[in-house]
């Protein structure tokens, strides 16, 4: 005997009845066994590639994650470095203004040095009346 079956579950199970029916062909027959093997490696053949093709789907869908998460970062970069930008300019608008304002001073300076000299004052009295350096004055004058 090739096959031994319960004739109870098989009355219950009408696929079960259909499997074992088959079975018992295959085992009798030689080319119903051979177009069951040649179906078994067409299965097994459609099985690896439903797992392959599971498995590209999931790492396509890793791989779109990844992408989507190095957007946002990348995103939240040039956010960060638009505000950055941002505060340099008004940086550079407060040093343009206080350069601004040295110039004015500097040649503020520059009259006040010329006015006293030109009223007779020396070198060395303005640089004491203005406290600064008699180089300073020489440059001025």
């Amino acid at each position: 005997q090739i096959l031994n079956v319960d004739e109870e579950m098989m009355e219950e199970d009408e696929e079960m009845r259909r499997i074992v029916t088959r079975l018992l062909s295959a085992a009798s027959d030689s080319q119903v066994r051979h177009s069951m093997n040649i179906e078994e490696e067409i299965n097994t053949a459609l099985e690896n590639r439903d797992t392959e093709i599971m498995l590209y789907k999931n790492e396509a869908t890793k791989a779109k994650k990844l992408i989507a998460e190095k957007e946002e970062q990348i995103s939240k970069q040039s956010e960060q470095l638009s505000k950055k930008d941002e505060q340099l300019s008004k940086q550079s608008e407060q040093l343009s203004k206080k350069d601004e304002q040295l110039s004015k001073q500097s040649e503020q300076l520059v009259a006040a040095i010329r006015l006293l000299h030109s009223n007779g004052l020396s070198k060395e009295q303005i640089a004491s009346s203005l406290g600064i350096g008699i180089d300073t004055v020489d440059k001025a004058l």
